[in-house]
């Protein structure tokens, strides 16, 4: 047998040779060696002995074990399996690689032993050059270390744990560890890392952009870190699993993408970086510095605890704290206070969910949808909030932010059933507590008083709400203002349709109520509404509800019906009035009384009187009675509560209220409308309550005559040219016969564009827009020179808009009719008749403001208009000029047919159908000159003047009721002028039997333009 020695000197001689008869393995060692070797057994593994800067591979075949100081060029671990133990102590005893480690299959395990491992350098005083590619296969680092210039994981299994250390460290720098040391560490595709005890991995930058890493640590928590000063971790697309215990510790924590979750089990800290050396992980925590987190999209979701040393900032994507999470301010448990970490979370975007407990030293919300629902929990067991504190290094204690936790911003939304918003609990006495301003939207709810929704300034700090802000109590739900302290600013609203305590509330036991103070500043309001009420209970004495000068208390009526008031549990002059404050109620009812609250109100000087009780509506009036308190609605008449509103119109409004029957949540969708248009807590301005009536009234009357009579006159317009045009004597076109008769057909496409303004319409006038196309077809017949009779068929649609001082309504209408002519020459005089008739349908939508909540109103309308007309017209010819006078006599009766106005998926209103008799007698003078050219083609230009006068019902009439409401108005709107001018120009050519032409018009009045283009095209048999 040989040893080993001499087989390495022989391998060393022949290497080629042994090579290429495949005698050597990847590793550059005889493959058979260990049948050669003195006491080896034949199956054993051979010892490797790798040539210095060698680029080695590991395939299927291959199984082996390697120790010891080497240093290679590359290594590539493509199947099969390596295990490679360092030498303890480190230096020289390490792998060390120069260009890359690669592992696309089999497995590498890198196995314990103290600070050694693998090194992506040249040796251990050089810089780091190598980088990690994986994508398949496993790497193990069991107590060890593999540490390279840059990691890119993009699929296989990695696996990090133990001490890497000496055995007995507790140092976290001694940890297992896989990282980045000046470069980047990247995860992407399917690549996963698990994470045990101990165990670390580190870069100044990680993108993690897909693939998962785990953190399953329990007993020393797994250390996900970055360092250096611009230290950046960017979650972009992977998951980042915490089932045991983990730490998140980097500069700035990007979340972009993909998903960090928190198991039940689970501990995560985050939101620190600045680990030193040579500490134990609670050390090392306590002398960190604080992170940034910023969350842009993904998902965060918390199902077991987050402690937060730093500042989070959420700015789109879902962060979600479940039902068992809780995240805490960052802090020794054992120690506290003894030390403490100044979290932030600032909520800017996104969405938040807390559906279990969240707190940090400071909180605000400016942005997005905040949602705090407790499932099956008291209200304490779930919320958010923050403690207007900060940790004093210097004295080891929590002192006084100054600032309170904040909500504001007009694009935030806050939702709270049964869970609690909080501020300021920390430090007692400080100013802090909770503010929620400048348009933030806050909802409470809750089923009960225990499981309310709540607003919590605690330790007798302040809840300010102000400035645009809204807090409001959902129908049936239960809300609580729980602080010594509550103002209600000026612009800011206060609204409960449900149950809203206002007292303070011990943490412990919500029904352990004691007195607050609660105070309407000037322009500020609080609202009832619904059945809602304010309760004053407490366990003592009750507390106090203040309505200062310029105050607003906006009372629905149905909170103060049957027996309730609109505050209970109040005792004697609990509720305060001052001398300007105001009242103003709701829904009341003509004749009925009320009573405000459930014990006498110290009322100073006219508060809450005269000028200032208030109606919601200008259809009631109010009478108070300050010694009990109670006031009794009565009805004005329509001059009265709205003088500009037409009269028929508003004698059906008032008519309403008189009989009682305003309702804004009636069943009757007309009762609701006309309600909630003249209420001012649906439309405030009196001028918008005038034109949302007026504008829904005319629905029917506002265009669909208009666009009837508009699609009638222009294919009427066609017919009528056509029998005037038919003069055979004077026309450059006689037929082509012998005996003097033709068959021809004939098309005509045309338009017309239509512009009204300030069309009488009420109290409000109508601005009307539109444009409609089609074509006419026809064909006649030419006898003996001088006669011709027609048939004619026309069809079209368009689009029209009525806006000015009305609501914008759209009208998209099609038409389509019939028609005959007949005209007859002798001399130079003509004469010419006609018949059509047109039908149309009319698809109405009129904008109603988002205020009233019934959407927009709606109408489909069928509509027809029969027209006939005369024409007379005599010929001059003066040096080849063609000067004709005529005059016609025209009539048209246009028929509008009964609808009905649909809104919020009913019957808002219905119009009886309406009948215009019009006369029109136009008269002008037009001028034609013929000429011939050498190719045998006639051209005629032409240019026609005139005036039309119109008799007759220029005004659409109708009557509208709505549905609910007894009566009905009588309406007019304004069609068509009484005097128009009338223009015609164009030209035609024709040669044979053939002839075009192309014709511009006008027609202009005091309120109405109408410009049209049509062409004409005939060809005759």
């Amino acid at each position: 047998m040989l040893t080993k020695g001499a087989i390495g000197n022989l391998v060393n001689r022949y290497r080629a040779v042994l090579r290429k008869c495949r005698l050597l393995n990847t590793f550059g060692s005889l493959a058979v060696a260990g049948a050669l070797v003195l006491g080896g057994a034949g199956a054993a593994a051979a010892a490797v002995n790798w040539p210095e800067e060698a680029d080695v591979r590991i395939t299927a075949v291959d199984t082996d074990t390697v120790s010891g100081g080497h240093r290679l060029n590359s290594l590539s671990v493509e199947g099969g399996s390596l295990a490679y133990t360092g030498t303890p102590g480190g230096g020289e005893g390490q792998l060390f690689i120069r260009e890359f480690l690669n592992i696309s299959g089999g497995e590498l395990s890198v196995n314990q032993a103290a600070h050694a491992g693998i090194q992506g350098a040249v040796d251990d005083t050089s810089d780091y050059t190598a980088t990690f590619n994986m994508s398949g296969g496993k790497l193990s680092i069991s107590g060890s270390q593999v540490q390279m210039k840059d990691v890119n994981i993009s699929g296989g299994e990695v696996s990090v744990s133990g001490i890497a250390g000496e055995g007995s460290s507790t140092n976290w720098n001694d940890g297992a560890m896989l990282g980045s040391v000046d470069g980047t560490f990247a995860l992407s595709g399917d690549g996963k890392i698990t994470l045990g005890d101990n165990a670390q991995l580190f870069a100044p930058e990680f993108n993690l952009n897909g693939g998962t890493i785990s953190m399953s640590a329990s007993g020393n928590p797994a250390l996900v870190r970055t360092y250096g000063e611009n230290g950046a971790l960017n979650l972009t697309g992977a998951a980042i699993e915490v089932d045991g215990q983990g730490i998140l510790a980097a500069n700035n924590l990007n979340i972009s993408g993909g998903n960090l979750g928190v198991g039940k089990d689970g501990n995560l800290v985050m939101g620190v970086t600045g680990f030193k050396r040579g500490m134990s992980v609670s050390e090392a925590l306590k002398s960190s510095s604080e992170a940034t987190v910023t969350q842009t999209g993904g998902t965060v979701n918390v199902a077991g605890r987050m402690d937060l040393g730093g500042t989070l900032n959420i700015q789109g994507g879902e962060f979600t704290v479940g039902k068992e999470g809780k995240v805490f301010v960052l802090q020794d448990a054992a120690d506290a206070p003894a030390w403490g970490k100044n979290s932030s979370i600032n909520m800017q975007g996104g969405v938040l969910n807390v559906d279990g407990y969240a707190e940090a030293s400071q909180l605000s919300i400016t942005g997005g949808t905040t949602n705090i629902i407790g499932y099956g929990n008291e209200w304490h067991q779930t919320g958010l909030g923050g403690y207007s504190q900060t940790w004093d290094v210097e004295t080891g204690a929590w002192v006084a932010s100054g600032s309170p936790t904040m909500v504001s911003g007009p694009d935030t939304v806050v939702n709270i059933e049964n869970g609690n918003l909080f501020g300021g609990v920390a430090v007692k006495g400080a100013k802090g507590g909770l503010t929620i301003t400048d348009g933030a939207i806050v909802n409470l709810s809750g089923d009960s008083l225990n499981r309310a929704g709540m607003l919590f300034a605690s330790d007798g700090q302040t809840l300010n709400i102000a400035r645009g802000a809204s807090v409001n109590v959902a129908e049936g739900q239960h809300g609580v203002f729980n602080a010594a302290t509550t103002t209600i600013g000026k612009d800011a609203t206060v609204d409960t349709a449900g149950t809203l305590i206002m007292a303070k509330a011990s943490k412990a036991d919500v029904p352990d109520l004691s007195a607050a103070v609660v105070t309407v500043e000037d322009g500020g309001t609080m609202r009832v509404t619904g059945k809602g009420y304010i309760d004053l209970g407490a366990k003592d004495d009750p507390s106090s509800l203040t309505f200062a000068d310029g105050s607003l208390f906006d009372v629905s009526a149905a909170s103060v019906s049957n027996g309730n008031t609109a505050i209970r549990n109040a005792t004697e002059n609990a509720v305060h009035v001052a001398e300007n404050a105001k009242l103003r109620v709701s829904g009341a009812k003509a004749g009925e009384s009320y009573m405000l609250a459930s014990n006498s109100i110290d009322i100073r000087g006219s508060g809450w009187q005269g000028d200032n009780l208030l109606s919601s509506t200008s259809f009631l009036g109010l009478d108070f009675d300050p010694v009990t308190g109670t006031f009794t609605a009565k009805a004005k008449s329509a001059a009265e509560a709205m003088p500009e509103l037409n009269g028929g119109l508003g004698n059906l409004v008032s008519g309403m209220y008189a009989a009682g029957l305003n309702d804004a949540d009636a069943i009757e969708n007309g009762r609701r409308f006309l309600s909630r248009v003249t209420d001012v807590n649906y439309i405030a301005d009196a001028g918008q309550q005038v034109t949302n009536l007026e504008s829904a009234a005319r629905m029917g009357l506002v265009l669909a005559p208009h666009m009837t009579w508009a699609a009638h006159d222009a294919a009427g317009a066609a017919v009528a040219r056509r029998a005037a045009l038919a003069q055979p004597e004077g026309s450059g076109f006689r037929s082509m016969s012998a005996d003097g008769t033709d068959f021809g057909m004939w098309v005509m496409p045309l338009y017309q564009n239509w512009n009204a303004d300030g069309l009488d319409n009420g109290s409000r006038d109508l601005d009307v827009s539109a444009n409609l196309g089609g074509v006419a077809l026809g064909a006649d017949y030419t006898f003996a020179d001088n006669v011709r009779a027609g048939l004619s068929f026309h069809v079209g649609g368009g689009h029209a808009k009525g806006e000015g001082e009305i609501n914008k309504t759209a009208d998209d209408f099609n038409f389509w009719g019939v028609g005959a002519y007949a005209g007859w020459a002798r001399s130079s005089f003509g004469l010419a008749a006609d018949l059509s008739v047109t039908g149309a349908s009319h698809d109405l939508e009129q904008d109603l403001p988002v205020s009233l909540g019934m959407g927009n109103l709606k109408s489909d309308i069928d509509s027809w208009a029969l027209g006939a007309g005369l024409r007379g017209e005599y010929r001059f010819e003066t040096n080849g000029l063609n000067i004709v006078p005529h005059a016609s006599v025209r009539y048209t009766l246009l028929n509008t047919g009964s609808y009905k106005g649909v809104a919020d998926g009913g019957m808002v209103l219905e119009g009886d159908a309406m009948r215009q008799n019009v006369w029109t007698f136009p008269v002008g003078v037009a001028l034609s000159k013929d000429f011939d050219t050498a190719g045998g083609w006639s051209v005629r230009p032409s240019l026609d003047l005139g005036v039309v006068a119109a008799a007759g019902d220029v005004k659409a009439k109708g009557d509208v009721s709505f549905a609910g409401v007894k009566g009905k108005a009588a309406l007019e709107t304004q069609v068509l002028d009484r005097v128009s001018f009338a223009g015609q120009a164009g030209v035609e050519l024709g040669k044979d039997k053939l002839s075009f032409g192309l014709n511009y018009n006008v027609r202009a009045g005091e309120r109405n333009t109408a410009h049209g283009v049509f062409g004409t095209f005939r060809y005759t048999f």
